[in-house]
C-alpha cells in the first residue's frame, strides 16, 4: 500500500471511530450532563476543587455516572480525533501541515492527562485539589495544540492551493 492509500485509510478510520464513538458515547453523555447544568468541557475546565464540588452536587449520582461515561468513552474518541489530523496533515504535506501532524499526538496524550486527572476528581473528592488544576491546564494546552493544528491545516490546504494555482505544487 502507498504512502498515500495508507493516510487516506488512516484519514477514513479516524473519522469513523470519532464519528461513532461521538454518536453511541459521548453525545449521550453529553446530553445528561447538559440537563444537569454543566457539560464535559466545563468540567475539563473547572480549574478547582471548589468548582468541581459544585458540578458533582449539580449532577447529582446520574451526572456522575454520565461523566464517568464521557471519560471513558473519550479514551477511545482521542485515537480517533488524533488519527484524523495527523493522516490530514500527511496527505497535505505542506510545512504548516507537518507542524499539525506532531500537535496531534501531543493534544491525544494532554487529554489522556486531563481525563486521568478528572477520573481521580470523581472518585477521590480529597485529591481535587490538584486534579482539577492539573485537568484544566492539560485542557487548555490541549485545546490550543488542537486550535494550531486546525489553523496550521487550513493555512497548508491555502498554500497548497495557491501553489496548485501558480504551477508549483506543494
Amino acid at each position: 500500500m502507498t504512502g498515500h492509500r495508507a493516510h487516506l485509510l488512516a484519514l477514513a478510520a479516524g473519522l469513523v471511530t470519532s464519528a461513532v464513538v461521538y454518536a453511541v458515547g459521548l453525545a449521550p453523555a453529553e446530553a445528561v450532563l447538559a440537563a444537569r447544568g454543566h457539560g464535559i468541557v466545563a468540567f475539563e475546565l473547572a480549574r478547582t476543587a471548589a468548582n468541581v464540588n459544585a458540578m458533582v452536587a449539580d449532577w447529582g449520582a446520574e451526572g456522575v455516572s454520565a461523566a464517568r461515561a464521557s471519560l471513558l468513552w473519550d479514551l477511545a474518541f482521542i485515537p480517533g480525533y488524533v488519527l484524523v489530523l495527523w493522516a490530514a496533515a500527511r496527505l497535505l504535506d505542506t510545512a504548516p501541515a507537518r507542524r499539525a501532524a506532531t500537535w496531534a499526538p501531543v493534544a491525544g496524550v494532554l487529554d489522556l492527562v486531563e481525563d486521568l486527572a478528572l477520573f481521580r476528581a470523581l472518585d477521590h473528592p480529597d485529591d481535587r485539589a490538584w486534579a482539577a488544576p492539573l485537568a484544566w491546564v492539560s485542557a487548555v494546552l490541549k485545546f490550543a495544540l488542537l486550535a494550531g493544528a486546525l489553523v496550521a491545516l487550513f493555512v497548508g490546504l491555502v498554500n497548497r492551493r495557491r501553489g496548485r494555482r501558480s504551477g508549483t505544487g506543494r
